[in-house]
Order: structure tokens, then sequence, then C-alpha cells
């Protein structure tokens, strides 16, 4: 089962014992090493390395695309190594929103800033890791890909054999695993480092002038709040040594473009998962974590309702986690959706709750701390109280619905690869 797991593409296995083997008391050995039964740090070929550092060497533009995999495999100190000896920019996937220690000024999220659309645009390689080449990042051909496809080339570093030339093709595929490929390449570029580009001095200006001026022009002074702001104060007070969770529809949106954090460590459920992941997921981190980093959950309240349960396993096990909860008492998302598809006034059916709603009170009622807010300039106040609490915490923020729904910023992009916008 193990082997199966965590060999090829990682996954789930499903395994099913009589509930008499699973009553049985067992006298076992200690466990195997991973060597001893599947193939670990596997490396990709030496020619194929060595055609790799060929086309990085000959590149004039190059991009590392960065997804989840280098976060969860924990890759990250040999992946700054080598986007410094290429002396690029990294661009996040939407499902690879970790920051490298190291990498933060020159990292922008794909799509989601004007310095990762031109990047991406004057790109003339692109080497992924840890990510399949999907519909968020358009498989690697469409939209920003377009512009420069002829004169582009692609490296990949994959583990299951089976992924290479989907969605695209590609001209140098390193198969392996990237915690031993990725310190191959470094190792090949090591006598032969890049120079940086003028451009990407220029991106990393351009990054940070357009965060500061987001920060800035997130309207303010509204109540309820509006979730752009709600977004630029909770995260400017995320704890720099924190672990963030994100869920939600909209208040994801939102979070793309206008978080003012720069995390180490993201859990996120993309694609294949559900809204109401984040909680659970928030629980899991902090057990694994024995506790000792605090963490920020930002999530509207639809998702966070799905599971709200598990608000009293992080009371029960003292878990530093604050959750900042977007509530506009509706799902945000659906209602935008009607909206655009119906027109001002349709029924929206389904898609409202009580006002009465205080997830707060819910929070205290598990044991936690809550705070209620519906004013910008108390959002970061009652985040610092959360945590100087001791307490698994719960910020019930009211936010502006109408905004919610009809203002997320950088939608016309997000329908290129969401659902909606694809059919």
């Amino acid at each position: 089962g193990l082997r199966k797991a965590l060999s090829g593409t990682p996954g789930p296995v499903y395994i099913e014992y009589p509930s008499n083997v699973i009553l049985e008391e067992l006298d076992v050995p200690a466990p195997l090493p991973p060597a001893a039964y599947r193939l670990v740090n596997q490396t990709a070929g030496p020619d194929r390395i060595a055609e790799a550092a060929e086309y990085i060497r000959a590149a004039k533009q190059p991009v590392l695309l960065v997804g989840h995999g280098v976060h969860t495999s924990r890759a990250g100190e040999s992946v700054r190594a080598l986007a410094e000896a290429m002396a690029c920019p990294v661009i996040q996937t939407s499902g690879g929103t970790s920051f490298i220690k190291g990498l933060e000024d020159r990292t922008f999220p794909y799509g989601f800033s004007a310095a990762s659309i031109d990047a991406v645009v004057k790109s003339d390689l692109c080497l992924a890791i840890g990510t399949e080449l999907g519909e968020p990042v358009h498989y690697g051909r469409g939209r920003h890909w377009v512009a420069n496809e002829a004169n582009r080339k692609w490296i990949l570093i994959e583990q299951d054999p089976e992924a290479i030339g989907v969605n695209r093709s590609i001209d140098v595929p390193l198969v392996g695993d990237l915690r031993a490929v990725v310190p191959q390449l470094v190792d090949a570029l090591k006598d032969t480092p890049r120079t940086p580009t003028p451009e990407l001095d220029g991106w990393i200006r351009q990054d940070a002038a357009q965060l500061a001026e987001l920060a800035e022009t997130a309207p303010a002074g509204m109540s309820p709040v509006h979730p752009a702001r709600l977004i630029v104060e909770a995260t400017k007070v995320f704890p720099p040594d924190g672990i963030m969770i994100r869920d939600g529809g909209a208040t994801t949106i939102f979070g793309w473009t206008y978080s003012q954090a720069k995390p180490h460590d993201v859990m996120w459920n993309q694609n294949f998962g559900h809204l109401g992941t984040g909680l659970p997921y928030a629980v899991g981190a902090g057990v694994a974590d024995g506790g000792k980093r605090p963490m920020m959950l930002i999530t509207g309240d639809s998702s966070f309702q799905f599971h709200i349960a598990e608000l009293e396993t992080a009371a029960r096990l003292n878990l530093p986690l604050v959750c900042v909860v977007a509530v506009d008492y509706a799902w945000g998302l659906e209602v935008g959706v009607y909206k655009r598809t119906f027109g001002q006034g349709s029924l929206e059916t389904g898609v409202h709750w009580s006002k009465n709603t205080r997830l707060d009170k819910v929070a205290e009622g598990f044991g936690c701390y809550g705070e209620y807010v519906e004013r910008d300039e108390d959002i970061a106040p009652a985040i610092k109280r959360a945590y100087a609490s001791g307490k698994t915490a719960v910020i019930h923020v009211a936010v502006d619905p109408k905004a919610n729904s009809e203002e997320m910023p950088s939608y016309d992009e997000f329908r290129t690869w969401y659902a909606e916008g694809t059919q």
C-alpha cells in the first residue's frame, strides 16, 4: 500500500482489513526503511541533465514554474539554489502559493501579478517543477504562453513517466524525484551560473509596487468590511513563521491578489477538492507540527461551515489557530454567478442564510476564543488578541455581500481556467 501510494504520482490507497485483524495484538518488527520496498531518490539520466543544462545556459529569459510538489517534498532549499543559478523569476502556480525562503521578492503568482504575466510572455525557456501542466496554468500553451510559444523550450521534472507529454510537448523530460533531480541540475550549472537580466530587477520592483498599491487602494472605511480590505489587514499581521491555510471561493480569489503575506507554508485544496477543507487541514497541520507554529485560516463563511465541528478538535488539542472568516451570509461566488448569468435581481435560490448567524458565538460554544468585527481598523487588533488568548480562535468579520459577489479582482483571469469560463 505504501509503495503504491508513494510511487509515481503520489496518491491515496485504500486497504481494508477484517475486524479480527484490526483487533489483533501483533508483535511486529521495526518498519523497513523506504529504500527497502520502493524506489526513492530517483535521479534523471546524465545525458538528459546535460541537455537541460545546455538549454538553460542558452536561454535569454528563463523562468521557473513552481508547483505545490516543491513544498510537499520540502525541496525549497535546492530549488532556491537552482533559481539563483538560473538568475530567473519564480512563477507560482495557484496550487503552489508557498514562498521559498530567500526567493520571496522574485516570486510572482501566475496570472495574478503583472510581473508574472510579463515574465511568462517574454520567457524563452520554462523549467516546471512539482506541478502538472493543467488548466490553472492554461496547459502551458494557452493564454500567456501563446505569444512566444515558437521560441520557448520546455523542461519538466516529473516522477511519473506517463505524465510526460500530457497537454503539451516537452523538449527535455527529466524523469525522477525532484528532490534528487534538482540537485543534479544545480551541480551541472555550478561552474556556469547565469547573470541576472535587467528585466528581473524590473519585475521585482514592479511586483513590490503593485502589492503596495493594492494595500493602499483596497477600499476602506466600509461597514460591513470590503473583502479586499479584510485580506490586506489580516495578512499584514500574519506571523512570519506561521502556517497559512486557505479556503473558500470569493475569499480565496481576493486573497490571490491582495495578500500582503509571503508565507513559507500554505495549505489549500485545489481542483479535485471541495470547499470546507480549510479547518480540517489546519487541524492536521497543527498536529503534524506539534502545535509549535501559529496558524491562520482565511476562509469564507460558506466553506467554514462545512466542518465547523472540527473547532472542538482544535480546541481540545489547544492548537494555535486563528480562523479569520469573511462572512457575507451567502455563497458569495455562486451569488456572483447568478448575477452574471441571470442579471441583477435574480432569485439567487438557495445561496443566502440568516444574518443572525454568529460564528464567533459558535466558536465560544466549542471552548474557543471568538470576536465579531465589522470595521477595518478592528481586524488586526482582534487577530492579535486572538493569538494572545492562547486558544483556538474565530474572528467573524462581516463583509459587504455586494462587493464579495461583484468585485472579485482579476476574475476575468480566473474564469479562463475555472469551469464557468471554459464551458
